[in-house]
């Protein structure tokens, strides 16, 4: 089949399956036709600056991207290995990103800079329709300046709703340099950050309209008791190694809580104890998707502790009432 014997509607489907920058590199100034499909395509355009080659991307820049900056609904960003500094290259073709007025999400990859940083989100202050901002594997020195500017420019963007911040191994104590009140954030995913009872009181205290959270619970998280309702709060996953009675204080503060994601390393309990835990705690729960980590060195010794023990998640609760089942993957190498 010759291509351009597809009807316009055929072709305009086939282009939303194709990242917008090869599109451009193979169809553009093939023909007049081709070149005015592209313009109605790009209406809504994504651009995915990742695995680009540097060829690529400098006639992108130079050829492309001043004709559609109102038309880019989403920008894809990254300093990894495949494209070293390409955001300072970005950059330096004299783009800022307060002239792409459409931008709906940004994803920011593999930044080692806070300074880099600072300079691309402050030019998104005057974004009115940026919704989602990604920031992935962006590993920088904690210096306490840049962090409290770059955080209170983040959490000042007028209709920001999605943040994701994805660093391994991060201190929760940047959480405390927060003193701007965000009304819009209700979507946050910091489960690679480890929070402790300060940086999470604080978090809250400036995060008013919380409705779903993502983050991580260290071991030595402090067991306290939190002084405010978070009744926002509607979805949570939580990576926790803290106690149990952590963890009840925690659900104790979300009372609307409906959907529950929970990988527990630090200790587990029996379905029984499962149920008094959801009924007390979380009478509001809808989905409930829960991992945990069990040891039983001598798997053929105690199988049928085992088997009492997933037992104990075959109830009237768990099966018949909430339609809840439990699996259980052995390991015999651990």
């Amino acid at each position: 089949m010759i291509l351009e014997s597809l009807a316009n509607e055929v072709l305009l489907d086939l282009f939303e399956f194709i990242n917008g920058v090869h599109l451009l590199r193979a169809f553009f100034d093939l023909n007049s036709r081709f070149n005015k499909l592209l313009v109605v395509h790009f209406q809504r355009y994504d651009i995915d600056f990742r695995s680009i080659s540097k060829q690529y991307f400098n006639t992108i820049c130079k050829k492309h991207l001043p004709l559609i900056t109102d038309r880019i609904i989403s920008l894809h960003l990254s300093n990894d290995d495949e494209t070293p500094d390409l955001p300072n290259v970005f950059l330096s073709y004299g783009f800022t990103l307060n002239r792409f007025n459409h931008l709906q999400s940004l994803k920011l990859y593999y930044i080692r800079s806070i300074d880099l940083l600072n300079q691309i989100i402050n030019q998104c202050r005057h974004l009115t329709y940026l919704r989602a901002l990604d920031m992935i594997d962006c590993y920088f020195l904690y210096e306490k300046e840049n962090i409290r500017n770059l955080i209170n420019t983040i959490w000042s963007l007028p209709k920001l709703t999605h943040w994701n911040f994805n660093r391994p191994f991060s201190s929760g104590m940047w959480l405390e340099e927060i003193s701007i009140i965000s009304s819009s954030i209700k979507y946050l995913s910091i489960e690679k950050t480890e929070c402790y009872f300060t940086n999470l009181s604080h978090l809250f205290k400036y995060t008013a309209n919380l409705r779903r959270i993502s983050m991580s619970i260290p071991i030595d998280f402090e067991d306290m008791q939190f002084q405010t309702i978070i009744s926002s709060i509607v979805s949570l996953k939580l990576i926790f190694n803290g106690c149990i009675s952590s963890m009840k204080n925690l659900f104790q503060i979300m009372p609307n809580l409906r959907h529950v994601t929970l990988n527990i390393t630090s200790f587990h309990l029996d379905g029984y104890e499962w149920e008094k835990i959801l009924m007390n705690y979380l009478p509001k729960i809808k989905i409930f998707k829960l991992k945990m980590n069990l040891n039983y060195p001598n798997f053929y010794r105690k199988e049928n502790e085992i088997n009492q023990f997933l037992d104990s998640f075959r109830t009237y609760f768990w099966i018949e009432k909430h339609r809840w089942f439990v699996r259980y993957d052995w390991n015999p190498s651990d």
